[in-house]
């Protein structure tokens, strides 16, 4: 009787390896646990960059008022704004950014307080029809594309891990 080769023994251990249990299951498997985060950061991220640009026109903000309030574990900023329109001004606003910047030292909160000096104008978008009813200022205006770029890079990592886990598992 002729001894196994090298290779038919792999392939005959490779196919006793029950599913799961494979090296390449394990990685596999963390690497989708995280691509799901950030497929779910940056769709919470890029939803609302594309409902901010469809819904409300772009223009530029003053600040009016700008302070750091002291939270639980937190220092959040606080920044109320007016749009400057052709026409005038409007009412004061204080939304900010998607979510109202919070630091976790004071020393953060005041190096990013310096950014919106009073009198200083930042991009915003705000209700065309009512720009008094609803306004955000924004830091750096709103650009997709870094979004898109993150959701891609985790798809790409998302199916690196899958291959792995499918690989692991014998599919």
């Amino acid at each position: 009787m002729r001894k196994p080769s090298r290779k038919h023994r792999r392939r005959q251990h490779a196919d006793d390896v029950p599913p799961g249990s494979g090296w390449w299951f394990w990685p596999g498997a963390v690497l989708l646990l995280i691509v799901l985060v950030g497929i779910g950061a940056s769709l919470e991220g890029l939803s609302w960059q594309l409902l901010t640009m469809l819904r409300y026109t772009r223009g530029s903000c003053r600040v009016v008022a700008a302070e750091i309030v002291p939270m639980a574990n937190t220092y959040e900023l606080r920044i109320a704004h007016e749009v400057l329109l052709p026409t005038g001004v409007t009412g004061r606003n204080e939304n900010t950014e998607q979510h109202t910047p919070s630091y976790n030292n004071r020393v953060d909160a005041e190096a990013s307080l310096a950014h919106y000096a009073i009198g200083t104008v930042h991009p915003c978008w705000y209700d065309a029809d009512n720009p008094a009813r609803y306004s955000v200022l924004v830091r750096r205006g709103i650009d997709p594309t870094v979004q898109f770029i993150v959701l891609g890079v985790s798809m790409l990592i998302g199916w690196v891990g899958l291959s792995m886990v499918r690989r692991a598992s014998g599919m």
